[in-house]
């Protein structure tokens, strides 16, 4: 494999993972935080919650840093909690529904003009390759 094109993968890589995390997306909620929000969010749009198990198998975060995320967004009063077999189910607290809204709004207002650069048809592709380099990681 060409060697330069690795090195304008990794370059890429670090030019995109940098602008995502230092670009404060997310104002009122740490990066690790709305990942996993938007994860409990999904779940009670499904009428479910969700296991940390699955949370952490989903973000590949270590399970400490979850277990640290959780209680963050519980104090916060974005989720609660209940066990069922040693197993801890996070739930998205509907109180907080137009709060998680305001912030989604705010992450739409950050990626629509990514969107209106492109086009529908790149962010087609770039929501293809993501999804095929994140089974592949």
């Amino acid at each position: 494999m060409n060697n330069k094109l690795l090195e304008d993968l990794i370059q890429a890589w670090i030019k995109l993972t940098s602008s995502i995390k230092n670009n404060r997306i997310f104002s009122e909620i740490s990066y690790n935080e709305a990942i996993i929000l938007n994860l409990c969010y999904n779940a009670y749009l499904e009428r479910k919650g969700i296991y940390t198990k699955e949370i952490i198998q989903t973000t590949k975060m270590l399970k400490s840093l979850v277990n640290r995320t959780l209680n963050y967004l519980r104090a916060k009063n974005f989720i609660y909690t209940t066990t069922e077999k040693k197993q801890v189910i996070v739930y998205f607290n509907p109180q907080m529904e137009e709060s998680y809204k305001k912030i989604h709004e705010h992450t739409i207002d950050y990626v629509l003009p990514i969107i209106n650069k492109l086009g529908e048809e790149n962010i087609k592709e770039f929501i293809r390759i993501t999804n095929i380099i994140s089974e592949e990681l």
